[in-house]
């Protein structure tokens, strides 16, 4: 994204940046505050052990202190969504619903320069755009009045595949868990992703009521605050109405258990019942890479990836099959390696991202004679002239922008 996108001639003057306060909505500074105080335990954590081992020659101080990271979570504003916010003289902004994750926002943005001169320009952040995702309200801005759109690119030239994470979760449970008594683990992300599966293995479970005796726990301190979090009555604000009374009766469920503690999860896999593990981190770290190590030497069992591997990521080199063993370390602490046995799927379809064909749709729901420019930002820099092409094709009186590192782009 360019550093700098001049809105009518104004730019922020880095000193006024350095000062200003960190505007989110309510609902992402109830993440914030769980993802900061996470790194801090771990970041800590990490130097301890460090600065313990007595074959290193330079002991470390941590870089994220309690100091740093509660200055960080005082000068947090969080707001509701469609709160017109004051930011200049002129200058207004609001956070909309943009679905993709729980409390995630385009940021519409106002600059007056007179009594009609009025230009909008929209930032899309990362967005699902109209179509359904639990614990989400989607982006509505059909006849908005918008100038100017800065939208991410991330599926640029390819298309989602649908979601069929319901039924393909139940094949796999009836296959591994019912028939083999084997046990699954799902790598999630902590915020949002572990909710999401929540809430499909909910529905799987309403269908089939032999699958009651497989319990599901979810692993990870992280997602089980953020999970509980995203259940509080007071964020429902935050979601679509539809998803309200769903979100209560998965606060209800019995099926799951809450694991934060790392020898009760030691304790959970020695029985070695048939079960679901749903384990962050969501590309195999932690608590998800621990039980992996425990669970891939058997055939019985799977792993199921429900989200995106970045390259070279342990996640990924499961999904491509390029691994043939793992290295594991057992309870005291010794490594080995162990064969993968044990099936290795990927569900797809899950992204909370828009492809090129629902970006079209998006883009075009707006007053036609009011949008300028589009600028593209965010993706594989390979597959964005398509989505260029396909935007100048639905729009071809839009100027559609590639940007540029570094660029400074002046929109009037």
């Amino acid at each position: 994204m360019p550093d700098h996108i001049a809105l009518l001639g104004r730019v922020p003057s880095i000193d006024s940046l350095s000062h200003a306060n960190i505007r989110m909505t309510e609902m992402s500074a109830k993440i914030s505050k769980i993802i900061l105080e996470d790194t801090l335990h771990l970041h800590t954590k990490e130097c301890e052990r460090h600065n313990k081992n007595k074959s290193v020659n330079k002991q470390i101080i941590p870089y994220i202190t309690c100091k740093s990271t509660y200055d960080v979570l005082d000068r947090i504003r969080g707001y509701s969504y469609d709160k017109e916010i004051q930011l200049d003289e002129g200058i207004t902004m609001k956070f909309l619903p943009t679905g993709h994750l729980s409390g995630a926002s385009s940021i519409l943005i106002e600059v007056r320069e007179g009594l009609y001169d009025v230009q909008r320009i929209l930032f899309s952040g990362d967005t699902s755009g109209t179509k359904p995702i639990p614990f989400t309200k989607p982006l509505d801005i059909k006849e908005m009045k918008i100038n100017h759109i800065i939208s991410e690119g991330t599926y640029n030239n390819r298309l989602i595949h649908k979601n069929n994470c319901e039924t393909e979760m139940e094949g796999f449970i009836k296959e591994t868990c019912i028939e083999k008594r084997g046990q699954i683990v799902v790598p999630v992300f902590s915020v949002g992703r572990s909710s999401n599966m929540i809430y499909y293995l909910r529905k799987v479970y309403e269908k089939n009521p032999d699958f009651k005796k497989v319990k599901i726990y979810l692993c990870s301190p992280m997602a089980v605050k953020s999970h509980k979090m995203l259940c509080e009555e007071d964020n429902f604000e935050f979601y679509d109405e539809r998803w309200h009374d769903e979100i209560r009766e998965i606060r209800e469920w019995k099926q799951i258990e809450f694991v934060d503690d790392f020898k009760y999860l030691q304790t959970i896999l020695a029985k070695k019942e048939p079960c679901i593990y749903l384990a962050s981190a969501g590309m195999v770290k932690a608590y998800s890479e621990y039980i992996i190590g425990m669970l891939i030497h058997k055939k019985s069992n799977r792993i199921i990836f429900c989200g995106y591997q970045a390259q070279g990521t342990k996640g990924e080199l499961l999904v491509s099959g390029v691994q043939k063993s793992m290295t594991i370390e057992d309870q005291e602490g010794k490594k080995k390696s162990v064969l993968i046995r044990a099936s290795i799927n990927q569900i797809k379809g899950m992204s909370g991202h828009s492809d090129y064909k629902e970006l079209c749709d998006l883009w075009t729901s707006v007053e036609k004679k009011k949008l300028k420019t589009i600028l593209l930002n965010h993706g594989n820099p390979e597959g964005m002239p398509f989505l260029k092409e396909e935007l100048e094709k639905c729009l071809p009186n839009v100027k559609v922008i590639i940007t540029k590192y570094n660029e400074t782009i002046r929109l009037c």
